[in-house]
This record gives C-alpha cells, sequence and structure tokens, in this order.
C-alpha cells in the first residue's frame, strides 16, 4: 500500500523520489516495507536530478522534510512495546495504590521461543519487531490521534488466572491517571498484546495466544473499551 504526496505532474525528487520509484512512498510505507532498514540504501547523484530543474536543492531538502515527517507520524501511530517516561510514571503512580499488583516479565509469559520469532520476524508479512514484549504495547487505541499504552499485571494474590490487562488512554500530562479499562482473573501465559499492521484497519488492540488464530480485540467504547465478542475465545 503507498500513497504519492504532491499535485498531479509533480515528480518528486532526492531521496523521497527514489521511495516513489520503488512503490514505497507516503504514510503507510511500513505496510509494504517493513522497518527502517529495509529502505534502498543506494541514492545516486543522478536520481537526485530527475525531475528537479533548477530547484534540486530547494525541492531536495523538502523531499527530506516530507519523508521524516511521514516516518515520525507512522511511528507514532503505530507505536511499540516500550513505555516512554511519563508513561511509565502513570504505571508506577497506579501501581503505588495497587500494591496487589507488579509489572508483569517476559519470563511470566513462558513464551521465549515465540519472542524470539517476533523480534526476528517471518516472512514478507510479518515484519522483526525488535523491541517486543508479550505484556506491553502503545499505539491509538481509541483513534483520536494520541497514543495510549496497555500492559498486563500479575495479581500477587492469587496463584491461578492472576493476571490483569490494565489501559490508559493519553494524553498523559498528569503522572496520576485512572485506568480507561481493567480485567483481571485472567490466564495469560503464552499469551501476548498486538497493535497496528499487517492486521487491517482500524487498527484494534488484541490480545492473543501465539501461534493461535483466535484472540480478543479491544474496542474503543465512550471514554473506555469493550471487547469484541464476536472475536472472543
Amino acid at each position: 500500500m503507498s500513497r504519492t504526496l504532491g499535485k498531479r505532474g509533480y515528480r518528486p525528487c532526492g531521496y523521497w523520489g527514489e521511495l516513489v520509484r520503488f512503490g514505497l512512498s507516503g504514510v503507510d510505507r511500513k505496510d509494504a516495507t517493513g522497518p527502517w532498514n529495509s529502505f534502498p540504501k543506494r541514492i545516486t547523484d543522478a536520481s537526485v536530478s530527475r525531475g528537479c530543474g533548477p530547484l534540486r536543492g530547494i525541492l531536495t531538502v523538502r523531499c527530506v522534510f516530507l519523508f521524516a515527517a511521514s516516518f515520525l507520524l507512522t511511528s507514532a501511530a503505530w507505536g511499540g512495546h516500550t513505555l516512554t517516561a511519563q508513561e511509565q510514571k502513570v504505571l508506577q503512580n497506579w501501581l503505588t495504590h495497587h500494591s496487589e499488583y507488579r509489572i508483569s516479565t517476559d519470563e511470566d509469559c513462558d513464551c521465549a521461543d515465540d519472542i524470539k520469532q517476533m523480534k526476528a520476524g517471518s516472512g514478507e508479512v510479518w515484519r522483526p519487531v525488535p523491541d517486543y514484549h508479550p505484556y506491553v504495547v502503545t499505539g491509538d487505541f481509541n483513534g483520536d490521534g494520541v497514543e495510549d499504552f496497555a500492559v498486563v499485571l500479575v495479581d500477587r494474590t492469587k496463584q491461578q488466572k492472576n493476571f490483569a490487562l490494565i489501559v490508559f488512554n493519553g494524553p498523559f500530562k498528569a503522572a496520576t491517571l485512572s485506568p480507561a479499562f481493567m480485567e483481571s482473573g485472567m490466564d495469560l501465559q503464552n499469551t501476548g498484546l498486538f497493535y497496528g499492521p499487517p492486521r487491517p484497519k482500524p487498527y484494534r488492540l488484541l490480545l492473543g495466544r501465539f501461534e493461535s488464530d483466535s484472540g480478543a480485540l479491544l474496542n474503543p467504547h465512550g471514554r473506555g473499551y469493550q471487547w469484541d465478542e464476536s472475536e472472543r475465545e
């Protein structure tokens, strides 16, 4: 999937021009190309000059700016698996008042091979996710243009079904926030959180078992979320 920027007849130049020539331009570039290091690496003077004429330098700067802006926007939209300092502060403040819970770890998942596979990627569709952690995910879950985050916790007071899913909605201007969604009493071993491509838009927060076609989607509902029962196990 690709979208070219510019009016009819405009021929992009420079690095942006190379991306267009390879069919990789636009804000949805990662749907087709995967991570940054899969972009074409050889950009020649000839490719920079094609279609740019006497304004080559100015247009090249604009092309690079548009490309950088696209990269930043798509990164924010698709999120990742690492919390920012402010997100960590919000979570830690909540845990201070709910000491029965702790942050889950990769070891709690008992899915080391699956984590390794996610970080390595699989084929052309499932691109590598270098920062993948099964119990942490960020992204614009409710479609308001602001990053949210979800974390799986462990209830220290329980021996079975001791996992809980908690979701916080951005923006995180204050360190003390109430979660937009929480569900406890879950068995989430061998289960991970997923968000973004190659799944279809609109992207939704997905909780699913590894190596399984089943899972549960969390859909926006008012200021919170609710499970899509048609998708839930």
